[in-house]
């Protein structure tokens, strides 16, 4: 969590619920998820800190253009000025208009005897007479299920309604500016009996121990349970056993092997699987490229990474745009070249002695930066 600057605010939940709206798309096995599915707490968080950096922003912003907190200072990168600045356009005229304006607001989905099904915090929950209106941010460039089809936006419309039970209709609206796009649906008062039971179905199996397991790429590509997952570990020693002679380990929980002789049989797996997988998308992409089609799969492409192939030219060209002092940060030194041009100008003999002194008069100096040291686990040479 972050603190709101100029407002002294503590932003975005200290905690999740257990099952929350985030996680319900994952947990349904109607729409190919798994009940055991789990957030991955491994997984890089990159992307997930630059939203919640946005949503705090936009958090800090209602709050100014309601008049009851001082105008957000928080700093942005320029992509993040456009992507709040696309939301901000969108959500403005909601928010001035509404009668009630909850941000960052928590609703909870409760059973019909009242028992508590789940619950999370809705991005903007606006209400005016007998109409709510909830807003979502999504700040990255992933598709969006339509709000109708949506687990999130179902429970957040549907703890909104139950929270505010004066209303009969819910609009419920994702913004996702990355892909210049805006996902709208009203939902009825009359749908939510059904809202309710479809989410306390997918709780109620993510919290038996017993419900089937159910991997699919989607799903299983965020889990975090995929150390213990049977399923997982079946398809990894089916692979393995097929793919090459291995006496496989007896405990295919990767998380429970404690014995280092299992543990070592299970590296051994887990190898063989990783050239699978790399020859599997090699003979793929050979596949599509003679015209076949690959259910579920299409051929695309990216951009390559731009590189200056010759620093002293694009020096000279941008010469009357940027001053050296200022054109020098934006280049980068590579270590084998300076190396080598160091070499080149050594007497003879002296090659190696001349590149360890320039090197350690610039790591004394604070210059030359070595990375801390990588570790990993590699086969022992015999």
């Amino acid at each position: 969590t972050t603190l709101c600057k100029k407002t002294n605010r503590r932003t975005m939940p200290d905690k999740h619920a257990k099952h929350g709206p985030s996680s319900l798309k994952y947990k349904n096995p109607a729409i190919g998820g798994c009940c055991h599915w789990r957030n991955d707490k491994f997984a890089d968080t990159k992307a997930a800190d630059d939203g919640t950096h946005q949503h705090d922003y936009m958090e800090c912003w209602g709050y100014w253009i309601t008049g009851k907190k001082a105008e957000p200072t928080m700093p942005l990168s320029d992509d993040q000025k456009t992507n709040v600045g696309f939301c901000q356009k969108i959500v403005e005229p909601y928010i001035r208009q509404a009668e009630h304006v909850g941000l960052e607001e928590q609703v909870t989905i409760s059973s019909e005897q009242g028992e508590e099904v789940t619950w999370g915090t809705s991005d903007v929950v606006l209400q005016t007479g007998s109409h709510l209106t909830l807003i979502d941010y999504k700040f990255g460039a992933g598709f969006i299920d339509a709000p109708e089809d949506n687990m999130q936006a179902k429970a957040y419309t549907a703890g909104a309604l139950q929270k505010y039970d004066s209303a009969k209709t819910a609009e419920f609206i994702f913004v996702i500016p990355k892909r210049d796009e805006v996902l709208r649906h009203t939902f009825k008062r009359e749908e939510l009996p059904q809202l309710i039971t479809e989410i306390a179905q997918i709780v109620e199996g993510a919290e038996n121990p017993d419900s089937p397991y159910n991997p699919s790429q989607e799903a299983c590509v965020f889990c975090g349970e995929k150390p213990k997952c049977p399923a997982i570990n079946t398809a990894v020693a089916t692979v393995a056993e097929h793919y090459g002679e291995l006496q496989l380990p007896t405990e295919f929980h990767s998380s429970a092997i404690a014995n280092p002789d299992e543990m070592s049989r299970a590296l051994d797996a887990a190898s063989i699987v990783e050239r699978w997988a790399k020859s599997v998308r090699h003979h793929a992409m050979e596949m599509v490229l003679n015209g076949e089609t690959v259910p579920g799969y299409e051929l695309k492409s990216r951009s390559g990474k731009r590189t200056v192939r010759d620093v002293q030219s694009a020096c000279a060209v941008l010469k009357h745009t940027l001053e050296l002092e200022d054109f020098l940060p934006a280049c980068s030194v590579s270590i084998t070249n300076l190396e080598k041009a160091i070499k080149e100008r050594a007497p003879r003999g002296q090659k190696k002695a001349l590149a360890e002194q320039v090197f350690e008069s610039l790591q004394d100096a604070g210059i030359l930066y070595r990375g801390d040291e990588v570790s990993y686990l590699g086969k022992q040479t015999k």
